[in-house]
């Protein structure tokens, strides 16, 4: 998860390695939460940080959260 100062334009979003989503009911705007889903190790992890590198994002939060069995549930059951 991380947060945002900015928005984030579609066509960001579109180019990020990860799903990213906003975090419960947040908009987008300065301050909204996102979380990026999928991350399992740290070449990836460094793939996300990346994508912060091109389109000149530093986040100013960023958090890491295990996943619920809830989580994976929505995952499987989502096309």
């Amino acid at each position: 998860m991380f947060a945002s100062p900015r928005i984030l334009t579609s066509s960001e979003l579109a180019r990020a390695p990860f799903p990213a989503a906003l975090d419960g009911d947040a908009s987008n705007k300065a301050g909204a939460k996102w979380a990026v889903y999928g991350i399992s190790s740290p070449s990836e992890l460094a793939a996300v940080t990346a994508w912060w590198e091109q389109i000149a994002l530093m986040p100013t939060e960023i958090s890491f959260e295990a996943r619920t069995l809830e989580d994976v549930f929505w995952e499987v059951s989502t096309p």
